[in-house]
This record gives structure tokens, sequence and C-alpha cells, in this order.
């Protein structure tokens, strides 16, 4: 392989591109090796090289902004590389080059646009997310420009075989049209879903066609009339391939399709159709109210009107509705009903009592008798299991109450293939049900408002719990050995160091959400306590730690966090028990029924479509950075709690193990062992995970303190584990340090 492909200075991209836009540059640069190509990585698309012990890789991409391209290039051999970044302007000459990266890469759209060269087709890529912002008025001209100059180029090149000079026959468009043919084959998806699949081909297909044509300057007219005749062809392949399947679903669209479509319209344009036959007489009483002393009483009138009959029409279709699901579906869905639970007998002896006490039946002691637990011992007859399509099937718990997989024959033998098949029903329902905004805002509701700062305030709680723990058992235990003691201070400052980790982690969170989590212009329209809980216990925390620290200082915008807490706190209804506080402060559980998925959908589906567009005002670059941030430190908080649960479970039989100088009974050497195993497992996954992440996160992220806080975390583990160690008497001696003798 010539090396001048991976080091040489290039003067003006345009040129160098056509050298290996065809092959990658294997035969000019004589390269005998694997070229593969690489496709969006980071923005950048190009090709990798191995040969002979080298591994090169040479990537191109435009820079954010729309201020030129980027040239990147890597050679590797024998452990040396050498890496080297190439900025272009719009008209592809040379600005400055750089051994590291200087200015970001624009991420294009991920579509299948040119599978002869990933280059090509990141270009491609480039101008669809282009043309689709010039719609709004955001494109910026000049790049675009660029780049169809050089597709132009390339296109008029005798050299470079562009794949659209074959118009319809293009690879690319073969490919959807193969998909197409694939999905018709697809033993899984009913007739109706191949449609919407079909329909979701074709909209790529229209992407990469109205790409293509106006990026060439093509001829838009006889472009359609080629791919109407592979349309044709596509569509006559179908019916051959499957002709019973398809001709019962164009009998059932046209017939049983027909009337589903009637009712759905009807429903959807129930409201307009209403609101029109009201309009006259509204807009009458609404003109003359000046006039008309009895205009607005009519004026309500009109609405309650209008609501009634909406409401009774409403029913009529719903039960409508029924009739056609019963023809949609298979088989009907059997119901069952489950018996009123009954308590277990109580045996009784024969003593009598009628002199001991008088029988008191009095309601509230009544009410907090503890009678044995219907919930795990209770009778229960089989439970109805969904197998899909309406059908179901009985199975009976066989070990405490509680169905397991194998209870059922039909869910315990489901293969692969079947189960993959079912999650793909389940996310075709999902998808069908909700839009996309509110599927997003969901999964932002949960991951943002209430999964990280839960897993914060469990980890917290549980260092809390463990230091409570050690102060304590020092106070029992006033005999403990000088080995201990020691072990045991060193434990309380290495917890309370990682309490000022979380701490700051959580504040941190909060400031990076000043949407989603700070409500930052007063968009939600609906927040519980539970939602401002992470506001609360943050102003907890600091609290403890200004309490502790006397010179703990506060993060900037921290405000901010204290009048939400102070809102919140104020808002919450305390009624004295766990279930009662649910039905004061969640709107959920004041739901008549705290399952009924519908209701609950009703009047969140605004609150998730506002977080959605929330979290879309940062760049969608940033969020997936910040996204990827959030994980890996929700990783670090919820490996330190299971470390700290297994600590403090552990900590009693260390304490007990030094104070009466005896050796452990068998079980209890058990419970450690597995202590080990459980220690070994997180720490070995709270640093892989961390160093995967470490180059982007200690590089590329400045003005962040996680990656120091990070190895500060894993230096602490390793000290307890360092330390732990020597109360076993397993510490090797090996420098001044840690050289000793048994206490």
């Amino acid at each position: 392989m010539r090396l001048e492909l991976l080091t040489a200075d290039i003067p003006k991209l345009q040129p160098f591109l056509e050298t290996v836009f065809q092959d990658g540059g294997k035969k000019l640069y004589a390269i005998d090796g694997v070229v593969t190509p690489i496709r969006n990585m980071g923005g950048l698309s190009g090709f990798e090289y191995k040969e002979d012990g080298l591994i090169g890789e040479l990537k191109v991409g435009l820079i954010l902004g729309g201020t030129g391209y980027v040239l990147k290039r890597i050679l590797r051999n024998s452990g040396e590389e050498y890496e080297r970044y190439d900025y272009f302007n719009v008209q592809g000459d040379i600005t400055f080059t750089s051994d590291k990266e200087a200015l970001k890469a624009a991420i294009p759209d991920f579509h299948e646009m040119d599978l002869t060269c990933p280059i090509l087709n990141h270009f491609y890529n480039f101008l669809s997310m282009e043309y689709k912002n010039a719609a709004e008025g955001k494109t910026n001209t000049q790049i675009v420009n660029s780049v169809e100059q050089l597709l132009k180029t390339a296109y008029n090149s005798k050299l470079i075989r562009i794949s659209i000079r074959e118009r319809a026959d293009d690879p690319a468009i073969n490919n959807i049209y193969n998909k197409i043919l694939a999905a018709e084959m697809d033993p899984v998806l009913t007739w109706e879903e191949r449609q919407l699949v079909f329909k979701n081909y074709k909209v790529d297909l229209k992407r990469i066609v109205d790409t293509k044509v106006r990026a060439h300057k093509l001829n838009k007219t006889r472009m359609k009339l080629a791919l109407l005749r592979k349309d044709g062809g596509n569509f006559m392949a179908r019916i051959i391939a499957r002709p019973v399947n398809n001709a019962k679903g164009l009998l059932y669209r046209y017939t049983v399709g027909k009337v589903i479509w009637f009712f759905q319209t009807v429903k959807n344009n129930l409201g307009y159709s209403i609101a029109l036959a009201v309009y006259g007489p509204f807009t009458y009483y609404f003109i003359t109210m000046p006039m008309n002393p009895h205009a607005m009483q009519a004026v309500g009138r009109v609405r309650a009107t209008y609501l009634e009959v909406k409401t009774e029409i409403m029913q009529i279709l719903d039960k409508s509705d029924v009739a056609i699901n019963d023809m949609r579906s298979k088989s009907a869905i059997a119901t069952t009903t489950t018996p009123a639970p009954t308590l277990p007998v109580q045996a009784t002896d024969t003593v009598s009592t009628k002199s001991a006490a008088p029988a008191n039946n009095n309601d509230f002691i009544m009410a907090n008798i503890i009678n044995p637990s219907e919930v795990t011992n209770g009778k229960v007859d089989s439970l109805l299991v969904s197998l899909g399509d309406g059908a179901t099937e009985k199975a009976k718990p066989s070990i405490l109450n509680m169905l397991l997989s194998t209870d059922s024959d039909q869910v315990n033998k489901t293969s692969w293939s079947e189960r993959m098949s079912n999650f793909k029903q389940l996310q075709i329902a999902y998808e069908e049900n909700i839009e996309y905004a509110s599927r997003m805002g969901r999964l932002e509701q949960l991951e943002t408002q209430y999964n990280f700062p839960m897993q914060v305030e469990a980890t917290w709680e549980e260092l809390e719990r463990y230091n409570n723990l050690i102060f304590k058992l020092r106070e029992e235990n006033p005999n403990m050995s000088a080995k201990m003691k020691q072990y045991l201070f060193n434990e309380i400052n290495r917890t309370q160091q990682l309490e000022l980790y979380l701490w700051d982690r959580m504040s941190r969170f909060i400031l990076d959400q000043i949407y989603v989590m700070l409500d930052q212009d007063k968009e939600q329209k609906r927040s519980d306590y539970y939602v401002g809980r992470s506001f609360v216990f943050m102003e907890e925390m600091t609290n403890i730690l200004s309490w502790r620290y006397k010179d703990f200082k506060k993060p900037e915008g921290y405000d901010k966090i204290q009048k939400l807490a102070e809102f919140y706190s104020n808002a919450r209804k305390e009624h004295g028990t766990v279930l009662k506080n649910l039905q004061a402060n969640s709107d959920l559980f004041k739901q008549k029924n705290v399952y009924d998925t519908k209701e609950f959908r009703s009047y969140m589906k605004r609150q998730w479509e506002i977080l959605f567009l929330q979290n879309s005002k940062a760049e969608e670059a940033s969020n997936m950075g910040l996204n990827m941030y959030i994980w890996s430190v929700r990783n670090t908080v919820w490996i330190l709690q299971s470390i700290y649960s297994a600590k403090r479970e552990e900590l009693a039989l260390l304490i007990k193990r030094d104070v009466s100088g005896q050796a452990l009974t068998p079980a209890e050497m058990l419970s450690r062992s597995k202590a080990n195993m459980l220690f070994e497992t997180l720490l070995h996954n709270l640093t892989l995970e961390y160093v995967g992440i470490r180059e982007e996160i200690m590089n590329r992220l400045g003005k962040d303190i996680e990656s120091t806080q990070r190895m500060i975390v894993i230096d602490n583990l390793k000290e307890f584990l360092s330390d732990r160690e020597k109360l076993d008497n397993l510490g090797v001696a090996q420098n001044q340090k840690t050289a000793g003798h048994t206490l």
C-alpha cells in the first residue's frame, strides 16, 4: 500500500476524493489488503484499510456550521499511531492541519442513498438533510452548492461510477424494492402490517429519488415514469409470491376495511361536524349579545347541547368499535371472573374464654388485625394469560401465588423468533396508540424527571444507613481492635467523600436540564410532587453538607433549585401513610382505576409533548452527548448503591469476628464469599464502563470534572477493598506504606 494516501499533504480536496470514490483508492494506491467501508461514524464516512500489520482509516465529513470539509486520516503500525485532520473551505482548498480534532463534524441523516461508496452516501444524506432544512429557511446554501458541484464533477467523470446514472436501476433504488419483496415474504406480518411497512419503504425511496434528482438536476418526470414501471413489476411480483393472502387482503380493504374507515372518519371528525351544526345559532346569539339579555344563556345552552350530542354519538360509535373489533380478531377474547378472596380458616382450641374477657368488635381494632397474607398464601384460581390475537390460556401459580413463565407451556416454549415477532407487534401497537412526540416525552419524563434523581436519592440513603450503622456498632462495641477502629474511621470518610460526589452530580444534572427539570420558561402543564422530589431532596442533601462542612459552597444557579424545593415542599399533602399520601399527591393514584392506561394517557399526552419539545431545544448531538454522560453517571450511582448494600450486610460480621476473636461460621463465610464476588463484578463493570467513554469525557468535554471525579470514586472503592483484605490479613508488603505486622 502506498502510504501517501494516508500521509501526504492535500492542497485541494475534490481531486483527491476522485481517487477514492470508486474503490477506496485500492487500485491507484496499490492496496492488496482489505478495504472496509465506514458509514457515518461520528459525522464522518470513508474507508478502513488493513494490510500486513498496517491499519489505516480515511474519513470525510462536513464541518458543523457549513464552513467546509474535514478529512481525517489514521495510520497504525507496530503500536505507533499517526493521526491527522485536514480542514478545507467550501471551495475545497486546504485551510489548516491539526493532529487533533479542531472543528466538529455535522452529523447527517442515516439513509442508504448510495451503496457503492460511503463518502458519496454521506454527501447525499447531507444534501437530503439540507434540502429538508431549506423548506424551513434554515439551510446553508454555500456548502450545499459546494457539495452539489462536487457530485456534478463526479457524475460527469468517465473514471467514476455514479450509481444514479443507471436511473431506476440505481442499486440504492433496487435495494428498497428488494426490501419490499423481503417484507412480502415475512411469515410474521399480517397483510395490513405489510402495507404499513411498504409505505415506510416508499417514503425512503421518495427521499432517495428526490435528493438525487435535485442534486444532479435530472428530469423528474422521466425518473417517475421509470419508477412507475418498477412499481408495477414489484407489485406483480408480490401478488405472484402470495396470491391467496394478497387477494384476501385486497378484499378485506375494500369491504370490511371501508366500513372501519367510515366509522373511524366519523369518530375522528365528530366534534367538527357537530360544531358546524350549531355554528349558525351560536354566531347569531354571540353577535346580538349586546342587545339581547338572554344571549349568554342561549350560548351556554347551545354549548351544552353540543357536548351532550357529542357524548351520545361517541357512545354509539364506541359500541360499533366492539363489533368492528370482533370482525378483526380471529377469536373472541375469553373472560373469567375472579371469586372474592376468602380468609383461611383459623384453627381453634376447646378452651372457653367466655369469662376471661368480653368480646370486642371495635372497628378500629378489627381494621388493624394482621391476617395471613392473601397475596402469597391465599386461594388463587387459574389466571388468564394472553397469547396474542385474542387467544388466551389459563395458568395456575405453583409457588407463593407468583405466576412464573414455567407455569404456562405456551409461554415457556415460545421460540426466539416468535417472541421477537410478538415484540414487533407490541411496538407497532405502541406507535399506533401514542404519537412520536408523546412517546419521546414519556421517556424524557421517566429517564430525566424520575429515574436519575430517584437513583441518586436511593444511593445517598444507602450510604447514610451504612454510616449510621458504623456509629451504632462503634458505640455498642468499644473493645474493638485498633485495626478495626481505623478501618471504620476510613470507611466513614470514604462514604462521606462519595456523598459529596452524589451531591455534585445531582446538582450538575438539574442545572444541565434547564427546560425538562427546571422548566425555565414555565411551559409544563402537569407536575406532581414526585417530579419536584428531586429539588426537595437536593435541598436536604445541601443542608446536611452545609452543616457538615464549614466552607461548603453552593453551585452557580442553585437559587432556582432552592425556590422549586420550597414550592414543592409547600404543595405536598401529608396524611400519615404511604398509600394515602400517594392518593393525595399523585395524579395517577387519584384515578378511579390506577391501571387505566387510556385515562392516564389522556391527561398526560400534552405534558409528554411539551417535554419532547423542551428536550428538542438543544441540538440533537448535544442531547445525545448529554444522555450518554447521564447514563454513565447513573451507572456509577447504581453500582455504588449495590456495593454499599453488601457492605452494610457484611459490617456486623466483621465487627463480631474482631470483638469475639472467633472464626466465622460456614454460613457466614458463604455470605462473605458471595459479597466478594459481588464486589469483584461491580468494580469490574464500573471501571469497564468508565474506560469505554473516558477518552471523550476527559479530552473533549470542556469545563467538566466528571472524569477526575470518576477516578477518585474508583480509587475510593479500591482502597476499601485493600483495607478489607488487611482485615483478613491478606495484605502483601510491597512498599513502605503497605508493609507492617499483623495486629
